[in-house]
């Protein structure tokens, strides 16, 4: 009988196959398990609360869904200002500090040159083929730009004059001819030998509450991008709200990308200040993979279209062979990402978005 037979070996199979199982979830429930624990461990002050919402909506004890962050509507994310007309940058506030100023207002005066640099250095990037009035735009930025670094520069002599010596050494052919890209020599960029102690300590808490600051925009950005990608899915239609809706969400990745730029910049930064010492630094180095959100829907409409596609099988087989699975198999061997785990200084509760967006994840995790 050929189907006995073949019955036959398949029961006989099913102990290397049961086993091979057990060992994938017992290495993926210490994964997911240690992932759960670090992140506990950076919220143990809403964890408790979490918990108690994820054990009442099991046993039927509320309604309320916990792994489901709420949807607001497009017209509430424009009353907090995180939408289109948020990121319209203080362009006409052309305020430079006094001669007579204290070396952190000095400082600090350097690190928003520095942002307005990143951000005029991202937006000619991003413009391909500029119209007579992008072009005048960005002159008067440039202009405006040019006359801050001046204003710096005169600084730089009462504060750091070893900065300008050092200026003076580069030959006229190695400048940077665009103000962008001209490098304001703060200690961070000066060797330890010629940075000044009492600015290099004052940069060193600067450059920790940039950040803590960049940090924040990061998450609280990648939040409001997911909350408009399902509004999108759910309430846009017809081509002029679609069309809408992209222009708004296209505007969140440019902060996403800026606020990413302006952490690895303070980390660099800080890094070098504290002459290569990893281990007094505090923040991890931020990646590309780093920066992912919760339920991304884009992400899961690809996990789908993948799936659906017969990849499953090339997900199964590259898990075998301790490689990353195919991009969009499933979400079950999904960790939450470092940025998530643990909450800077400030009060989390004061940020709905931010709060909402890591309860979810806490909730997912620890289900």
């Amino acid at each position: 009988d050929h189907i006995g037979h073949w019955n036959w070996n398949k029961l006989i199979g099913l102990g290397g196959l049961l086993q091979k199982r057990l060992i994938n979830a017992v290495n993926e429930f210490y994964k997911q398990r240690g992932s759960w624990v670090e992140f506990t461990e950076k919220q143990r002050r809403y964890a408790p609360r979490w918990k108690r919402m994820v054990d009442d909506y099991e046993n039927r004890r509320s309604t309320r869904n916990p792994y489901i962050s709420p949807i607001d509507g497009i017209k509430k994310l424009e009353e907090a200002g995180l939408t289109a007309d948020s990121d319209e940058g203080s362009d006409d506030d052309d305020v430079l500090p006094e001669l007579d100023t204290s070396p952190g207002e000095f400082l600090f005066f350097g690190l928003e040159i520095e942002q307005q640099q990143r951000e005029l250095r991202y937006d000619i990037e991003a413009i391909r083929a500029p119209t007579n009035k992008q072009l005048t735009y960005m002159v008067d930025r440039r202009t405006k730009l040019t006359r801050q670094i001046r204003r710096f520069r005169a600084l730089q002599l009462a504060f750091m004059p070893v900065a300008l010596q050092v200026i003076s050494t580069i030959p006229p052919s190695q400048a940077p001819l665009n103000t962008e890209d001209i490098s304001l020599y703060l200690p961070s960029q000066l060797s330890s030998s010629q940075r000044p102690s009492d600015l290099s300590g004052i940069e060193i808490r600067l450059r920790e509450g940039q950040l803590n600051e960049s940090l924040n925009q990061l998450r609280r950005v990648i939040l409001v991008k997911q909350r408009l990608l399902r509004y999108k899915k759910i309430n846009a239609r017809n081509q002029g709200t679609t069309t809408r809706t992209c222009g708004i969400i296209k505007q969140q990745d440019k902060k996403i990308e800026l606020a990413a730029a302006a952490y690895r910049a303070a980390w660099d930064a800080k890094l070098h200040l504290l002459n290569g010492d990893y281990s007094s630094l505090g923040w991890n180095k931020l990646l590309d993979e780093h920066i992912v959100g919760m339920e991304d829907l884009q992400n899961a409409e690809r996990i789908r279209a993948k799936a659906a596609k017969g990849n499953r099988a090339e997900a199964q087989r590259r898990t075998l062979a301790g490689e990353d699975p195919v991009p969009g198999a499933r979400e079950k061997n999904r960790v939450a990402s470092w940025i998530w785990c643990g909450t800077s200084q400030g009060d989390l509760e004061t940020d709905k978005a931010l709060y909402d967006g890591l309860q979810t994840e806490w909730c997912k995790a620890y289900a």
